[in-house]
């Protein structure tokens, strides 16, 4: 039996739409596979974040990321030496100061309220070179050093 032109102009339409309802099926699976692996995606990276804030407040808690303590200090150059006032009510311990980022003197104590001079020449780089107050100008002064509450730090400079 054969059919006829608008039989199978029918059929055709028919077949077109059951076609087009079944790639608008295959689209909309694609689609909800990626919004769930988006979705899972998501998920993980917050849960990664939740865990990263969590360790970071255990690490502030327990005192991981303690910052120096600032001193108070006064500290003047003559010329030729330096002049060290610890303003402070405690006593500086394990003493390090560093001129100019690479000059380096250490002592063991500078008792509260004390003043120590010290010789510009007693500043050394790691090489042994001395800084020469004659041929350099301090510009900047750091001192850490140990205090009853950790680990305390003054910053100067100079124009």
């Amino acid at each position: 039996m054969e059919l006829s032109p608008e039989g199978k102009k029918r059929i055709y339409e028919e077949e077109k739409v059951r076609l087009g309802a079944q790639e608008k099926i295959k689209k909309g699976t694609e689609a909800n596979k990626r919004k769930k692996e988006n979705k899972s995606t998501t998920q993980a990276y917050i849960g990664y974040l939740v865990i990263i804030i969590v360790i970071f407040i255990i690490a502030l808690a327990s005192g991981c990321f303690k910052s120096a303590d600032e001193l108070t200090a006064s500290v003047n150059f003559t010329g030729a030496q330096f002049i060290i006032t610890n303003i402070d009510n405690f006593d500086w311990t394990n003493v390090k100061m560093i001129v100019n980022v690479k000059y380096v003197l250490k002592i063991q104590r500078i008792s509260a309220g004390k003043i120590y001079t010290v010789d510009a020449m007693q500043f050394t780089k790691n090489d042994g070179t001395r800084f020469n107050p004659v041929t350099m100008k301090p510009n900047k002064i750091q001192i850490w050093c140990d205090t009853p509450k950790g680990t305390g730090v003054y910053n100067g400079k100079w124009e």
